[in-house]
C-alpha cells in the first residue's frame, strides 16, 4: 500500500515538472513581431483623437490641482439655500373669557323692573339691566331668554341663556 502512494505522488511530481518546462520557454511568452502591429496601431489612432475632449472635460470636472495634489484640503461643504424668514402670523384677536356665571333666577319687583340673579362659584350677584358687577361685567338687558352682558375690558357683549320668559 506504501508502494502505491509513492508510485503516485512521483507521477504527480513529474507532472508537476513537465508542466514547468513546458510553459515556461521564452518563445512561448513573447508577442509576436509582425507588421499587424503598425496595423493596429493605425485604427488605435483615431480613437485616441477623438477620446481626448473627453479626457479634458474630465480634468476641467476633477480640476488640474485636485489631480496633482491628493492631499490638497477639500471642503465637502454644501452651500444650504436661502432661507425665507416669514412673519409670524397676528395673532388673534382678543376676545372675551366664557361666561363665568349661572344663572339662578329673577324676580320681577315693580311691573317693568327685574332684578336678575347671577352665581359665580359661591358668590352671587343681584343685578339689574344697566349694572355693572364683578368688577368687569355690565348687564344690558334681556334677548329671546337671554341676558345680555358686556365684558367690560374689551366691550364684547356675551349671552347667558336663561329659563323662564320675562
Amino acid at each position: 500500500m506504501r508502494s502505491r502512494w509513492w508510485a503516485i505522488a512521483g507521477i504527480a511530481i513529474a507532472g508537476l515538472l513537465w508542466v514547468n518546462l513546458h510553459f515556461t520557454s521564452s518563445n512561448a511568452v513573447e508577442p509576436s513581431r509582425t507588421s499587424n502591429r503598425a496595423a493596429a496601431a493605425a485604427n488605435a489612432a483615431p480613437l485616441i483623437i477623438n477620446s481626448a475632449p473627453k479626457l479634458l472635460a474630465v480634468e476641467r470636472e476633477i480640476g488640474v490641482e485636485d489631480v496633482r495634489n491628493p492631499f490638497s484640503a477639500k471642503s465637502w461643504f454644501v452651500q444650504p439655500p436661502p432661507t425665507t424668514i416669514m412673519a409670524p402670523p397676528p395673532p388673534p384677536p382678543p376676545s372675551a373669557p366664557p361666561l363665568p356665571f349661572a344663572f339662578a333666577g329673577s324676580l320681577e319687583t315693580d311691573p317693568g323692573h327685574v332684578v336678575f340673579y347671577l352665581m359665580q362659584g359661591e358668590q352671587s350677584f343681584a343685578v339689574t339691566p344697566g349694572d355693572a358687577f364683578a368688577g368687569q361685567y355690565k348687564l344690558e338687558g334681556t334677548d329671546n331668554n337671554r341676558l345680555v352682558i358686556t365684558y367690560l375690558p374689551l366691550g364684547v357683549k356675551q349671552f347667558l341663556p336663561v329659563a323662564t320668559d320675562f
